[in-house]
């Protein structure tokens, strides 16, 4: 499968991505799977239907391990290639985010989600 270009509109802003090619994916979900533990196969499978139980869970598993993973750093690989209406990748992650962590954790769901759905979602190992 080739790398394709994503659009998501989030907190009305147009998000445009590309799905990562298999080293950075395998690296990035060593590293999510780390902090998240078991819970990130759950929220990937819900689909970001917004259940709050799993979300819950998936904070409370990031807050314990978020000492063995410098999140920091993996929140901006994550986003790395993100473009926001049109511009290029945000250049000051902390500026551009500061205080708006829920459009944070959305556009972070949101490239998870289009790059492990095929394996952690419906027709992949969550079934």
């Amino acid at each position: 499968m080739a790398i394709r270009t994503v659009e998501k509109v989030i907190n009305g802003k147009q998000y445009t991505f590309n799905t990562w090619g298999a080293s950075k994916g395998l690296n990035i979900l060593k590293k999510v799977t780390k902090i998240l533990g078991p819970s990130v196969m759950s929220l990937v499978t819900d689909g970001g239907s917004g259940n709050v139980e799993l979300l819950k869970e998936a904070v409370k598993e990031m807050a314990f391990n978020m000492d063995n993973e410098d999140i920091g750093a993996l929140v901006k690989d994550i986003l790395q290639d993100v473009k926001i209406n049109n511009a290029p990748p945000v250049p000051s992650f902390d500026m551009y985010y500061s205080g708006e962590y829920k459009e944070l954790f959305q556009a972070i769901f949101e490239v998870l989600k289009e790059n492990y759905e095929s394996f952690l979602g419906k027709g992949g190992l969550a079934g």
